[in-house]
């Protein structure tokens, strides 16, 4: 974890390197004991019973040990919602930059029996290679912006989350090395501010991870991650918390990079196909019109 807070005058700035470690470092403030989220610690006294009457707004649980079971499983169902968004996305120019071509060589995925009896055994396997085109990049980094404001329904987190993953999914399956991050950034967070004040930036998956796509959709596409775990972080500040938690606010996190990626306002299929285009688009630095 890498505390950033006063950096551009946001009181509370906080990087997590994994969602592992967000889920296991969060507790209640003394602070924030009584506010109105602070059952998802699983509080339950007299002055605060655990009953959660939002539970179906954060996407069906309401505790944050529900939340660590659920990202360590991930979740399946939303991976199968994520296929549909996959096989919509065809022939994609940016792709093509990166290409797998078959050769023959004495190891490699596929052995053809009609070479071993004809003596060419350096040459029996078939194996795949990708090919990169001269200058272009391998790498690509996607920021996910997981927060939305109460009104937003859980169902409708999904398609942020998918654009990410589908986009994450294609460009590794073409031979790209993508890192993602979820992040939140918030105004009027505690009782005494106005201004932009609090900055959470989760990394999902690393360069040099593989890509978990079930993990990945539990932390970006589930309304639980936001409204539970981020939710977490944020009581668990030494500052009085406002009563909504603050004001989700759109576009680049302030340490975005030129070459970073943003995803955000993203509420059904369309808009998450073209999005899926754009992260494609960027990362490749190849442009390609609309299906």
């Amino acid at each position: 974890m890498i505390n950033r807070d006063g950096t551009k005058g946001i009181r509370h700035f906080t990087e997590y390197e994994s969602v592992d470690e967000l889920l296991n470092s969060v507790q209640l403030h003394e602070k924030n004991r009584f506010h109105r989220e602070s059952v998802i610690f699983g509080k339950n006294d007299i002055m605060h019973p655990s009953r959660d009457v939002h539970r179906n707004w954060r996407g069906g649980m309401s505790t944050i040990d529900e939340l660590k079971h659920f990202v360590h499983l991930g979740w399946k169902d939303g991976l199968k919602r994520m296929k549909d968004v996959v096989v919509q996305i065809k022939d994609i120019p940016g792709i093509k930059d990166i290409r797998r071509i078959g050769e023959w060589a004495d190891q490699g995925d596929d052995l053809n029996i009609d070479r071993i009896y004809s003596g060419d055994c350096d040459r029996a396997w078939r194996r795949s290679k990708r090919v990169l085109r001269e200058g272009a990049s391998r790498h690509g980094r996607i920021f996910v912006n997981i927060s939305t404001s109460a009104a937003v329904h859980p169902e409708d987190f999904f398609w942020r989350g998918a654009a990410a993953c589908a986009a994450a999914d294609i460009l590794e399956d073409a031979g790209y090395r993508v890192e993602i991050a979820g992040f939140n950034m918030t105004r009027g967070t505690w009782n005494d501010s106005a201004a932009l004040d609090s900055v959470v930036i989760v990394y999902l998956k690393k360069f040099d991870e593989a890509l978990d796509v079930e993990r990945l959709a539990a932390c970006t596409a589930h309304a639980s991650f936001y409204r539970i775990g981020v939710f977490a972080h944020e009581l668990s500040q030494p500052s009085y918390a406002s009563m909504g938690l603050g004001r989700p606010l759109v576009g680049p996190h302030p340490l975005s990079g030129e070459n970073d990626v943003t995803v955000d306002s993203v509420f059904c299929l369309e808009a998450a196909l073209q999005c899926v285009r754009f992260i494609i688009a960027n990362i490749t630095g190849k442009a390609f019109e609309s299906n």
